[in-house]
C-alpha cells in the first residue's frame, strides 16, 4: 500500500507468470479507500492469463462519493 490505498503499480510490477491470485478489499477496512476503475482496469490488463482477481465489496454500501478519483 502506499498513502493508506493500493499502489497498483507496485502490484503490477510483481506479478509473475505463477501469479494465481489478487485479492483487493474495495472499499478497504479499516481505511476506507477505493481502488479506481480506471485502476483496476489497468491491473487487469497486466494480470496473466490465468490469474484471477477478486474484489471484495462488503461494504460498498457505506461510500458517500458518486465518482472515485482516478490518476
Amino acid at each position: 500500500m502506499k498513502d493508506f490505498t493500493f499502489d497498483v503499480d507496485r502490484m503490477i510490477d510483481t506479478l509473475t507468470p505463477n501469479t494465481k491470485l489478487i485479492f483487493i478489499a474495495n472499499p478497504n477496512n479499516p481505511t476506507g479507500t477505493m481502488i479506481a476503475h480506471s485502476e483496476a482496469e489497468r491491473l487487469l490488463n497486466a494480470m496473466p492469463e490465468k490469474c484471477l482477481l477478486v474484489m471484495d465489496e462488503a461494504y460498498y454500501e457505506y461510500v458517500e462519493r458518486t465518482t472515485i478519483p482516478g490518476p
